[in-house]
């Protein structure tokens, strides 16, 4: 059931755990993202090669193919992971959003501070 196939791979659980060797490369507005994913049931076998390809200037998914699976032509559940696993990336904070945590906290400057009254 395709629906049934989408829902299991779409689960950050699945995703994040079987999605590696990540790399991205950007072309203009073209962003190509490959990845390896880890087969569910033979975690030993060979690792699917998935390629997504978007337009960041439209933020479209133009493609994405596993190019080792034998259901690639109907969208199988590796590609389905990788996009998902792709969109909860896009969710997260920039990295450089985030709060520093190795700055000089407030609490050094307590007694170091003058005062005017």
């Amino acid at each position: 059931m395709v629906g049934d196939k989408s829902r299991k791979s779409s689960r950050p659980s699945y995703g994040d755990d079987a999605i590696s060797y990540v790399q991205l490369k950007r072309e203009g507005d073209i962003c190509t993202v490959k990845c390896k994913v880890c087969p569910a049931h033979k975690v030993h076998a060979k690792l699917y090669s998935v390629t997504l390809i978007m337009d960041e200037q439209e933020e479209a998914v133009k493609s994405i193919e596993c190019h080792d699976c034998v259901a690639s032509q109907g969208g199988c559940k590796h590609a389905i992971a990788f996009l998902m696993w792709i969109h909860r990336r896009s969710e997260e904070p920039s990295c450089t959003s985030v709060e520093c945590y190795w700055i000089k906290s407030k609490l050094s400057r307590v007694g170091s501070t003058l005062y005017n009254s």
